[in-house]
């Protein structure tokens, strides 16, 4: 499966990290960080908006999509967190897909 790489959502990232600042009581910053991130309107909708054509044709609809971004949420996080690069976290998340295939 050839999956393009992608230009970094930084502004996503920034928006992430500024939430995490905010004084939640409800939730922990891991959390907050993966529900700018993770959630399904961010991470996946950005990447499936590119990536949509060549995952179908390969057998991956959305919710396989889904589960496979489910699976990468801590390593989401580490990239929102600035401990792994984008292209780090593109390849884990390639590698997952792969793997659920």
């Amino acid at each position: 499966m050839k999956l393009e790489k992608m230009e970094e959502p930084r502004e996503m990232k920034k928006k992430a990290q500024n939430k995490a600042k905010e004084n939640e009581k409800f939730l922990d910053r891991d959390a907050i960080i993966a529900l700018y991130t993770a959630s399904s309107y961010c991470i996946p909708k950005y990447l499936w908006r590119e990536w949509s054509s060549e995952l179908k044709q390969n057998g991956v609809f959305w919710q396989l999509f889904l589960r496979a971004i489910s699976a990468c949420k801590r390593e989401i996080v580490d990239w929102a967190e600035e401990k792994i690069s984008w292209e780090e976290l593109l390849k884990i998340i390639k590698n997952k897909l792969e793997a659920l295939r």
